[in-house]
């Protein structure tokens, strides 16, 4: 799979950066992390938090690279699951909709992190916030008379119903782009070593993270397509029986997203001193023989 060729080219540039001397005497930083993660779309109830049985674990690994003594970009990578079911919501019409899913979640993204103190001082307490781009690879699953399957190849909302007058969606992609944002602390333990503790909202480009999003799709035309018993089975489990055509199956306005409460080690293998965050050359000759403060005979920012 291609999410796996992506886990593996991470870990291999993790290895390199490790083992190199230019790790040892760079800017460059690692950190690991693990925590818990739940979903938010059209399964959940409108509450802040989610019942404690679709928390679930999830781990982060990290390696980075300090800008100036503010700002790092990092790559990212988080692996973990969601999961929800109607059956344990609190609204009416979601208990009777009877819906439920799971997916595996892994997402690589950059992100860069905006530190409150400079990193060449020794503050016990760095808050931060952060934000940046990626791609999440994901597969809902519908659990079913004992077994799970996978609902995409299923089109539950029509997406596998051709020659017909209705607009049915397109196959959804099990891949697709995200927007990470969060907020988090380093707590320093020496030199070298940080304790860090964070929350991040991923928030994807798809509302099919759980499978649900749009409209139920005329059941006729759906147990005529490829798949059409388990189809049928999967897109409707109301309790009171399949619904009438086009009723609101999802909400298609917004797309789903996860969140990640985690807490980790951040490992630097050098002191990070003042003189190594000057400006870069290029801003230096470019401001070289200026007055003030920009200018510093072309020496960078003291």
């Amino acid at each position: 799979m291609l999410s796996n060729k992506i886990i593996k080219c991470c870990l291999l540039i993790l290895f390199i950066i490790q083992q190199s001397d230019v790790f040892a005497q760079s800017r460059f930083f690692l950190s690991a992390g693990a925590g818990i993660s739940y979903y938010n779309g059209d399964l959940r109830d409108k509450k802040l938090l989610p019942p404690a049985k679709f928390f679930h674990l999830m781990g982060d690994f990290n390696v980075g690279y300090n800008i100036d003594k503010h700002l790092d970009l990092t790559l990212n990578y988080y692996k973990g699951k969601v999961n929800c079911a109607d059956s344990l919501a609190n609204e009416k019409d979601n208990l009777l909709r009877n819906q439920n899913f799971r997916s595996k979640i892994d997402e690589v993204n950059l992100m860069l992190r905006f530190k409150l103190f400079r990193i060449d001082k020794r503050n016990i307490l760095n808050p931060y916030v952060m934000a940046g781009f990626g791609w999440l690879f994901f597969n809902p699953e519908g659990y079913y008379n004992g077994q799970w399957y996978s609902l995409q190849p299923l089109g539950t909302e029509g997406q596998y119903v051709f020659n017909s007058k209705e607009d049915y969606p397109k196959p959804y992609k099990l891949t697709t782009n995200s927007l990470p944002v969060g907020f988090g602390v380093w707590i320093r333990i020496n030199d070298f070593l940080k304790v860090k503790a964070e929350f991040v909202q991923h928030f994807s480009f798809t509302d099919y993270l759980d499978d649900t999003s749009g409209k139920y799709p005329d059941s006729l035309e759906l147990a005529a397509t490829p798949n059409g018993y388990y189809a049928t089975i999967f897109s409707s489990r109301r309790l009171d029986g399949f619904p009438s055509y086009r009723r609101s199956r999802g909400n298609a306005t917004a797309n789903d997203n996860y969140v990640s409460i985690s807490a980790g080690i951040v490992f630097n293998p050098k002191r990070q001193k003042s003189y190594e965050y000057r400006r870069l050359k290029v801003f230096s000759r470019f401001f070289e023989g200026k007055k003030g403060g920009w200018g510093n005979r072309g020496k960078g920012i003291e």
